[in-house]
């Protein structure tokens, strides 16, 4: 790129705090019930005894360890093997799906409930591959599904999802003019929050999602118009109100879970405190995958800082 000196300006740096308004930024952290943590304990008793099997196949990281990245890696070099003829790699390769498929179903009831968990369930009972039917005929992954049947059935949502509800009374009890965004990794979620949020007398909440998920530009730029036009009061968005979209900016940004780029959780940041004082506020369950991913982005975001003002301290040349 010929790029020849790094400069870096952080929200503290004395050239950005005039043009920026005061953020406060809470953690909120909400426990999971026990019904939840049960469900997730079968779940993972079968994601253990697979993981134990890719320990016999190679991946030799300690257990505890091993997160969806290492899953990933290993199934790029199982078909890396395939494709150099070793037919044995087909059988790891399945195993290594076997496991994404677990932690992600552990993923959705620790961090979006038992209504996103269900939804994969289904999906997984019409998919053809081996990985997905030695799931399906697992003893303990069938009790899972019937206790996940029964948390929806019975209508548990996820203490994340009642808190959220809490937050957006008190800030509109607190302001009734106020303009509020809520950012959610998952689609379905997204529907479950506008639901359940439009449910609020005061609450008028869109949906803000990308092109592949059913909103054309010229309806997202029409709901993004009817947002600062105070039509909706709340914006419910995946990542596509992160970047690339003018926003005007809310009075409060509710992260429903992290995320574990630093990029992203910056992004969403962002959409506070450009013309006005804002409030962020992040939820996240405790001892899940919500914890590990607040950590991780906070130390990719101290990394990157570091990286940037060495090479700007150091006049590095990038060439």
């Amino acid at each position: 790129l010929t790029i020849e000196k790094a400069e870096i300006r952080t929200e503290d740096h004395e050239e950005v705090v005039p043009y920026i308004q005061k953020k406060e930024i809470d953690w909120v952290k909400v426990d999971l019930p026990e019904e939840f943590k049960e469900t997730i304990n079968l779940i993972e008793s079968v994601y253990s005894a697979t993981l134990s099997k890719l320990r016999n196949y190679g991946l030799t990281k300690p257990k505890s360890l091993i997160n969806k990245r290492d899953l990933l890696k290993f199934q790029l070099m199982m078909q890396a093997e395939i494709r150099y003829g070793n037919r044995s790699a087909f059988q790891k390769i399945s195993t290594v799906a076997q496991a994404i498929k677990l932690t992600h179903a552990i993923e959705l009831l620790e961090t979006q409930g038992a209504a996103s968990l269900k939804s994969y369930w289904e999906k997984l009972s019409k998919e053809t591959s081996k990985a997905s039917a030695i799931i399906r005929n697992n003893k303990n992954i069938a009790k899972a599904i019937e206790r996940t049947n029964k948390l929806t059935e019975n209508q548990t949502q996820h203490p994340k999802m009642l808190k959220l509800t809490e937050l957006i009374k008190a800030q509109l009890s607190k302001d009734p003019n106020s303009s509020i965004m809520v950012f959610a990794n998952f689609r379905f979620t997204v529907d479950e929050i506008v639901k359940k949020i439009n449910e609020i007398k005061e609450v008028r909440a869109a949906k803000l999602v990308g092109q592949k998920d059913g909103l054309s530009q010229k309806e997202q730029m029409q709901i993004i118009q009817d947002f600062e036009d105070k039509k909706y009061n709340c914006i419910v968005a995946t990542s596509i109100g992160e970047e690339g979209l003018s926003l005007e900016a809310a009075d409060l940004a509710i992260f429903y879970e992290p995320v574990a780029s630093e990029i992203r959780t910056i992004q969403r940041k962002g959409r506070v405190g450009r013309t006005k004082e804002g409030k962020i506020i992040a939820l996240i369950t405790k001892n899940t995958r919500d914890e590990a991913y607040y950590w991780i982005a906070k130390r990719k975001e101290k990394v990157m800082n570091e990286i940037l003002s060495k090479m700007q301290k150091d006049q590095t040349t990038l060439k």
